[in-house]
């Protein structure tokens, strides 16, 4: 069992990456102080952001991304989507969130491991550590995403083996999932895209490739999202025709039956009717008539709906 405490500090060669879970006002005061941070950022750590976002400063970007939780048990607990604050400087990495984040467990590991192995592939300030975390957390997601095009193909073969009424709550199901994936990554495109034109002056041009990298992996992301949602849309179309078309069938068949046993109880009437004539022929007319009336109609209504 992974025990996660709330303040983390991992240092490498010369970079320092500190993580931090529900941070209080206290631990982002010394954090401040520590690296001469402007005090705007401090409320920005200590309140979540609805939205992404990027602000410059002179020698430090700060950032905050949202990502899908790839939790599929979830709780009342587990939140649908994760945010994550960054202070990307020269020398260090500062992560902010509100609750354990698979993903950056792992990359804490491979920093651990990075670090007794003494391999020199975290590059040189805290732009690279930053490409490095959210590229762990891109693959986690990828893998994730992978699962749904699996369940899409698995939902097809169902739904033409005749198990349609059972696949429109795992239709259902599984679109609420991509629509909290795409809902969490629809506007981190632009904010990576703004990160890139501010990363230069303050962290150098070795990082353009990686940030470039980066964008490239997040369109890869939303294109496969966007191919499943277009192929979960299909599929539905596809399962509402067929469930349509079965529902048809089936009032086509009570349309002959009911066509068949109607008649038949109002010959009974009518035969009855006739008993009548000498002694009701009102009544008996009035039967007659009706039961005439009630067989045009049948007729009628049954040759509209094509159910004969």
């Amino acid at each position: 069992m992974y025990i996660y405490f709330m303040q983390k500090v991992h240092t490498y060669n010369n970079l320092t990456w500190i993580d931090i879970m529900n941070p209080t006002r206290e631990e982002v005061m010394n954090i401040m102080a520590q690296y001469h941070l402007a005090p705007y950022i401090a409320e920005e750590l200590l309140t979540p952001s609805p939205r992404p976002k990027v602000d410059v400063f002179e020698d430090c970007l700060f950032l905050v991304l949202h990502f899908p939780s790839t939790n599929d048990s979830k709780t009342t607990e587990t939140p649908d989507e994760h945010e994550i604050d960054f202070i990307i400087g020269q020398e260090a990495l500062i992560t902010t969130h509100y609750h354990p984040i698979e993903s950056i467990i792992e990359f804490e590991k491979m920093i651990e491991y990075s670090s007794i192995m003494d391999r020199d592939n975290l590059g040189t300030n805290g732009g690279f550590l930053f490409t490095h975390l959210v590229r762990t957390i891109y693959k986690n997601l990828d893998a994730t995403i992978a699962t749904f095009n699996n369940q899409l193909r698995n939902i097809e073969t169902k739904i033409f083996s005749g198990e349609e009424q059972a696949m429109v709550s795992d239709l259902s199901s599984l679109n609420r999932r991509i629509l909290d994936y795409r809902r969490s990554l629809r506007f981190q495109g632009i904010t990576l895209a703004e990160l890139e034109r501010h990363a230069t002056p303050i962290l150098g041009r070795e990082c353009e490739y990686l940030f470039n990298r980066l964008g490239a992996h997040y369109r890869e992301l939303m294109n496969t999202l966007d191919s499943d949602k277009q192929l979960l849309e299909d599929l539905q179309k596809t399962n509402d025709m067929l469930l349509t078309t079965r529902t048809n069938n089936i009032m086509r068949i009570v349309g002959i039956l009911a066509f068949i046993l109607i008649p038949l109880s109002i010959g009974v009437d009518i035969i009855v009717a006739f008993e009548m004539m000498e002694r009701y022929p009102m009544n008996a007319i009035i039967v007659l008539l009706s039961s005439i009336v009630v067989i045009l109609i049948m007729i009628a209504l049954f040759t509209k709906k094509r159910w004969l």
